[in-house]
């Protein structure tokens, strides 16, 4: 997920019950944090400096869609 600043949200995911994994900086100027949810479904944090991450996006055969599956709504839903 692309988040401003990357310790507000660890702090953040980690007070709704989320567990942090591996934080690291990815180059010079970007910030990724790797962590659990409360229902133990891993994603990433990530604020970018020069390159947003995207090298191809808007044409054929090119990503389209992200999606994030949690365990139950209920805890989805107190986590906000």
């Amino acid at each position: 997920m692309r988040v401003d600043d990357v310790g507000e949200a660890l702090v953040r995911a980690e007070r709704a019950g989320g567990k942090r994994l591996a934080p690291f900086d990815a180059r010079a100027d970007d910030r990724l944090a790797v962590l659990v949810d409360a229902t133990g479904v891993p994603f990433c944090l990530r604020k970018a400096g020069g390159n947003d991450g995207a090298e191809l996006a808007n044409e054929a055969n090119s990503w389209a869609m992200s999606s994030l599956r949690g365990g139950t709504f209920a805890v989805s839903a107190a986590a906000g």
